[in-house]
């Protein structure tokens, strides 16, 4: 018999593998270089978001979202935040809160990952 915390570990690990293959496929994506062009334009929000970029890699995960949640703050349609916040939330196994920057992208920009989709 299944438990429900396998069908959680389950769900987690499904969100968790889509979240990390969209942030990779906005990375990896045509035009990438190192002068990307981010969905945001704002210089505070993209400043806000390399600094989590960077806690992140190093695993400091609150510090990472401390900055994803000032990025935000200056532009909340920036999809790339959005998606490392989901991604950060999947790896501290924290279900409650992946729903939204799973939803807020996808709401944003659907046509942003339509070509995604499509492959």
């Amino acid at each position: 018999m299944i438990k429900l915390n396998d069908y959680k570990s389950l769900i987690l690990n499904g969100l968790k593998a889509i979240l990390t293959l969209l942030l990779i496929m906005v990375l990896s994506s045509p035009g990438y270089s190192d002068e990307y062009t981010y969905t945001s334009q704002n210089k505070k929000s993209i400043k806000n978001y390399n600094s989590a970029v960077s806690y992140y890699q190093m695993g400091d995960y609150q510090n990472a979202i401390n900055s994803l949640n000032k990025s935000i703050i200056y532009d909340k349609n920036f999809i790339e935040a959005w998606l490392l916040l989901g991604d950060i939330n999947a790896d501290l196994k924290n279900i409650k809160r992946l729903s939204m920057p799973i939803m807020v992208p996808l709401e944003l920009t659907p046509h942003f990952f339509q070509l995604f989709i499509i492959f």
